[in-house]
């Protein structure tokens, strides 16, 4: 339910989903491309601007989701970012778990 909701919502604000992985969506706010990654109820959102950020969360404001700031961890990656590098996903700590 709560998915067919958050894809009724974001198809309202122009948003669509790849053609290869309908849990990705590409869209538009403030002139500003976002990408949006959907898993069961959390959402991974990349975008260069915090004002698109803002705007973004401005228009699911029916969904009740809240912006937790930059990821440290996604799906059991680790997240990170530098300036030089950009952004890097690994999988370091399941690694060296097992």
């Amino acid at each position: 339910m709560w998915n067919k909701l958050l894809h009724t919502t974001l198809v309202e604000i122009d948003f669509g989903h790849s053609l290869t992985d309908v849990c990705v969506y590409f869209g538009h706010q403030e002139g500003v491309p976002l990408v949006v990654g959907v898993y069961a109820n959390d959402l991974l959102i990349t975008v260069t601007q915090q004002d698109a950020v803002d705007a973004f969360f401005a228009e699911l404001t029916v969904l009740s989701i809240k912006d937790k700031g930059p990821a440290s961890k996604f799906l059991g990656m680790r997240v990170s970012y530098s300036e030089e590098e950009g952004y890097d996903m690994d999988q370091e700590v399941a690694i060296l778990t097992c």
